[in-house]
């Protein structure tokens, strides 16, 4: 998820937190995502001051397991009377149990009011995606206080 990608400029007072310059790298000052399909190539950033928005989607199409356990079902029953057929339905469960696991993604959204980022987190753990999640938070939190004890208004009140 981290590894690769091109160098990027980092702007002044800027430090890398999480990442190292590849396809997701979030500094003090942004988040960076950089993406290369067949033909396509995409970079994308959000100054963590506006990011709105951070979730994690994890999404399925069970419909393909309901049937898997139906073609299973059908085929102990049809393998009682006409054993060839319960074997058609067996290899039907298993080609619908492997379509249910292959739509299965872990989804990160990262948006602000003018874009969002969003990349699949393959096969990452839960807690390494919610510990990103937290570092994302912290790293905005700071960011905003950095910014608000550099504002004129905090430089009057000081």
């Amino acid at each position: 998820m981290i590894e690769g990608g091109a160098k990027f400029k980092l702007l002044s007072d800027e430090q890398i937190i999480l990442g190292n310059q590849g396809q997701l790298c979030v500094t003090t000052h942004r988040v960076r995502f950089e993406a290369q399909g067949s033909g396509s190539q995409a970079v994308d950033e959000i100054f963590l001051e506006d990011l709105s928005f951070q979730a994690i989607r994890m999404s399925s199409n069970p419909l393909y397991l309901v049937i898997a356990g139906l073609c299973a079902f059908g085929g102990i029953v049809a393998f009682i009377s006409v054993p060839s057929i319960g074997v058609v339905f067996f290899v039907a469960a298993v080609v619908f149990g492997v379509a249910y696991v292959m739509t299965r993604r872990q989804v990160i959204t990262l948006a602000s009011s003018g874009g969002r980022i969003e990349l699949e987190a393959k096969s990452m753990p839960r807690e390494t995606l919610d510990w990103l999640m937290h570092n994302l938070a912290v790293a905005k939190d700071n960011r905003i206080r950095n910014l608000t004890a550099r504002s004129p208004m905090a430089a009057r009140a000081a």
